[in-house]
């Protein structure tokens, strides 16, 4: 038996999956592979009885993107993470679509998905600390794109990154609308951008290998953004807005 312990089979995923919902599941009518995107929308009822239903780790997918998560199941949602988080995805969103709740009871399990993750990871509508920040930046310094998107981040201060980004090879980090006025509200706290940009900026390994920021939606101008990157030592990295 692998380290992971049994992986399910495709077709028992799919098996099940049909079983328990009463419907193929979207995207992936044929049967479960390998190059399957998987979407657990939660705004579906019967998606949490899929979940708790669950009882081997899945197998590698492209793509998971979980959507609209009920917080008040935090604890089906962490087991999910430890046991059967699947073997490996390329690519994987948490929350994406779903109400803007804090991150804290998914901290802990979300440093094991990390490292299932090959590619792609993208955090979305939380409320994320200062220190909740530090460890997301360091579970997930060796995915190649990151993102923290319609994310309340608290950067009153300067996040001290220094430790958890040794190492880092984060080629793209997607910030896009975190800074919105629904959200980080950046255009009237302008300092909160530059205090995240200062705290990364004291961080070799991430400053080596940073080579584009997503902005959008983030009320701030192009050559603001530019000039913010430029004063702590970002000179060729693209920006996105």
């Amino acid at each position: 038996m692998s380290p992971d312990g049994e992986i399910m089979a495709y077709q028992d995923l799919t098996k099940l999956y049909e079983e328990v919902t009463n419907t193929s599941p979207v995207g992936c009518e044929e049967g479960f592979t390998s190059k399957s995107e998987f979407f657990l929308r939660f705004d579906s009822p019967e998606i949490l009885p899929f979940l708790k239903a669950i009882s081997k780790r899945l197998p590698e997918l492209d793509a998971l993107r979980i959507c609209e998560f009920p917080t008040e199941e935090a604890e089906s949602m962490n087991m999910f993470f430890k046991k059967y988080f699947p073997k490996t995805v390329r690519e994987f969103w948490f929350n994406y679509q779903g109400d803007t709740s804090p991150i804290t009871p998914f901290i802990s399990e979300l440093g094991q998905v990390s490292a299932r993750v090959t590619k792609v990871l993208w955090y979305c509508k939380f409320e994320i600390n200062q220190d909740e920040l530090v460890t997301l930046f360091s579970q997930n310094k060796s995915i190649e794109q990151f993102g923290l998107t319609r994310c309340n981040l608290d950067l009153t201060s300067v996040p001290n990154l220094t430790k958890a980004l040794v190492g880092s090879t984060i080629k793209t980090l997607i910030l896009s609308d975190s800074g919105d006025c629904n959200y980080g509200d950046w255009d009237e706290n302008p300092t909160h951008f530059e205090n995240l940009i200062e705290g990364l900026g004291k961080c070799p390994d991430f400053k080596k290998n940073l080579e584009e920021i997503a902005m959008c939606g983030n009320s701030l101008s192009e050559s603001h953004c530019e000039d913010v990157l430029k004063k702590h030592g970002f000179d060729n990295v693209k920006i996105w807005i």
